[in-house]
């Protein structure tokens, strides 16, 4: 009798060349945008982007985050087999009671940031960890709404299509609660800002949960959507209002997504709502549990990238001062 293959290390191995194509097509679609805007100035980058009007930069910015995840997406579906077939189901609900996790999840993102900026605060105190600069909204309107798009928009739908209609399938016969931890840990691992991993990865899960109860990345599109421009709109109250406009309508949210929360929490317990979602198994499937760390780091492409991106993320906060 012939010995069934085990495709985990392949797709493993088909998961840790994915994160290289989106880090390597991002780093040569950043050095593009470069050249480009030496044409408007010779000195001028990104960073500082002299006499480049700042649509330009917005449209720059918008086409390396979309191109660098359209690429991972396309090399990850390309190498896919079809043991494992990523099925990308964009089905709206039909059960609208399910939008009641909308402000929970909000609320969750909101206690994240605050965890977030705690450890952000702590690692620049007690390590060499440095803060990144917050993004500087343009003046412009045009210029705004490009922003945006590259900020909440384009992230929303392809970083969902990446990481769990791609991803997160990929790993799902090997069990749920597996292929959602999996897939968020490689996310978190993504974002590079240590001190921003933790509250991603939980909010991953959240995300991973809403694909599979539900059977369609649909759901977490808007909910990411929704987060991405929650952050929006507290980077414009930052940058364009005064200080105390700014902290009355920072209040004002606070309250208003913490109430929902409790508000929509009570619904869904009133109303049994958790029953009529697709059930997520207690523990992973006995089936399939024995040696999956094991078996993934016979992987030597997943190895590989996994311990590059963990020490990109501790490296700023490995000199204590």
């Amino acid at each position: 009798m012939t010995k069934k293959r085990d495709l985990l290390p392949y797709a493993a191995n088909l998961t840790g060349a994915t994160a290289a194509v989106y880090i390597a097509s991002g780093a040569l679609l950043r050095l593009a945008a470069q050249a480009f805007v030496r044409v408007f100035h010779a000195q001028a980058t990104l960073e500082n982007p002299i006499g480049v009007p700042e649509s330009v930069i917005a449209l720059l910015s918008l086409a390396v985050s979309a191109l660098s995840l359209l690429a991972a997406i396309r090399f990850a579906r390309s190498f896919g087999r079809p043991d494992f077939p990523m099925k990308l189901c964009f089905d709206d609900p039909r059960d609208r009671r399910l939008w009641l996790f909308l402000p929970v999840f909000l609320a969750c993102e909101l206690l994240g940031s605050v965890f977030s900026s705690l450890l952000r605060s702590a690692l620049s105190n007690f390590t060499g960890y440095v803060s990144p600069e917050s993004v500087t909204l343009p003046e412009g309107g045009a210029a705004t709404a490009l922003f945006f798009a590259s900020m909440c928009v384009a992230p929303a739908i392809l970083e969902e299509i990446l990481v769990r209609g791609c991803l997160q399938s990929l790993f799902r016969p090997w069990g749920v609660w597996f292929s959602i931890g999996l897939s968020s840990a490689v996310f978190a691992l993504l974002h590079a800002d240590v001190a921003q991993m933790p509250a991603i990865f939980l909010l991953s899960v959240f995300l991973g949960l809403s694909a599979h109860v539900t059977g369609s990345l649909f759901p977490g599109i808007v909910l990411h959507m929704a987060n991405n421009t929650l952050s929006f709109v507290f980077l414009y109250t930052r940058q364009r209002m005064d200080g105390r406009a700014a902290l009355g309508v920072t209040i004002y949210l606070l309250a208003f997504f913490f109430f929902g929360a409790a508000l929509c929490i009570w619904q869904i317990a009133a109303t049994g709502l958790m029953r009529t979602l697709r059930p997520v198994p207690r523990a992973a499937d006995p089936k399939h549990r024995s040696g999956r760390v094991r078996r993934i780091l016979r992987a030597p492409m997943f190895t590989i990238m996994m311990l590059y991106l963990v020490l990109r993320a501790v490296w700023p906060i490995a000199a204590l001062r």
